[in-house]
């Protein structure tokens, strides 16, 4: 039996986790959507050479890899704080308020706050990357930021968190 089984008030906030990031790559989609209409209809010729694209798209790189720094650090100080006893606390020492039925999930309830805000900000990172590739092949009509928004999209799907994932990050 896992930790989500055992604590009825953790799936029900995985839950939540999962809509939220399943909305964030809906809006990508949307205007994946939009952008690909836009881009492949337009009269004029592409620009050449695609620099705001490619400047974009570098951005878009650097966050992703700037994130994944970040959520790694909130998870080690989270474990770190449990092994510790004391209060999990988040960037800048503020300890995270736990909702009581969270809570009282023991260590995994006190973890789960980190893997929360961890999976949020890969997901708000990989959809800020999609619509800064997408901004571009919109303003400049190519196909490679398109692409670029496609492949963002699909990583952002990926952030969508399972259940196993969420265990496995949950075990102290």
């Amino acid at each position: 039996m896992g930790q989500l089984d055992e604590y009825p008030a953790l799936r029900a906030a995985l839950r939540i986790l999962q809509m939220i990031v399943a909305m964030l790559l809906l809006g990508v989609l949307v205007f994946l959507g939009v952008a690909a209409y836009l881009t492949l209809n337009r009269t004029e010729a592409p620009t050449e050479p695609p620099t705001l694209t490619y400047i974009l798209m570098g951005t878009a790189l650097v966050a992703i890899v700037a994130v994944a720094y970040v959520a790694a650090s909130i998870v080690k100080r989270a474990r770190r704080d449990l092994v510790e006893d004391r209060p999990v606390r988040m960037p800048g020492g503020a300890a995270v308020a736990v909702p009581a039925a969270i809570a009282e999930s023991g260590d995994a309830g006190r973890l789960f706050p980190a893997f929360q805000t961890a999976t949020i900000l890969r997901a708000a990172s990989y959809e800020g990357a999609a619509f800064l590739c997408l901004v571009a092949a919109i303003v400049e009509g190519h196909v490679a930021g398109l692409i670029g928004g496609a492949i963002m999209a699909v990583l952002l799907a990926l952030q969508i968190p399972t259940a196993a994932r969420a265990e496995h990050h949950l075990e102290a």
